[in-house]
């Protein structure tokens, strides 16, 4: 079996994904502001939309094949996401996007969050892909048809606090 790979190309001023510590689910991903604003930090005000250039495109392959059977979900890193107050809100990379990818938050918190070229902002995990096109999707006619479960109806909240 082949190994998958996932290919980097680092635009002018950006730095690859990489890992963080042994374990960790993401690759740390970092602002790649524009080449005339760098000296400057992006402020984030309460409410705002954040759209930060991460500096690099990618795809994967398997062996020296392309695939698409995989793609990268932008999230939070959760010290920037409980300090700045982000909501990530555009997560899906697509296996077939080649343009910059960014990381789109809108900030919850009052008071200004600033961004700085090279910081580490979000991190970049890595799923696989099932094509939608290829699922049969069946409408039942009842909550009985979708099969039993442990859980049940149970959530928001049920498993405890």
């Amino acid at each position: 079996m082949s190994k998958l790979t996932l290919k980097i190309f680092v635009h002018e001023g950006g730095k690859a994904p990489q890992p963080g510590k042994p374990g960790d689910a993401g690759l740390d991903c970092f602002a790649c502001l524009p080449a005339d604003s760098r000296q400057f930090a992006m402020m984030v005000n309460q409410f705002e939309l954040a759209k930060v250039p991460l500096g690099f495109s990618y795809s994967f392959s398997v062996g020296k094949e392309i695939s698409h059977d995989y793609w990268l979900d932008i999230r939070n890193r959760s010290g920037v996401g409980t300090k700045s107050g982000f909501v990530t809100v555009a997560e899906v990379g697509d296996a077939n996007y080649r343009g910059v990818i960014h990381y789109c938050a809108v900030k919850t918190l009052p008071g200004a969050y600033p961004i700085e070229h090279g910081a580490k902002i979000c991190q970049a995990i890595i799923n696989p892909f099932v094509d939608p096109a290829k699922v049969d999707i069946v409408v039942v006619g009842s909550l009985e048809e979708l099969g039993q479960s442990a859980r049940g109806e149970a959530g928001f909240g049920s498993s405890g606090t």
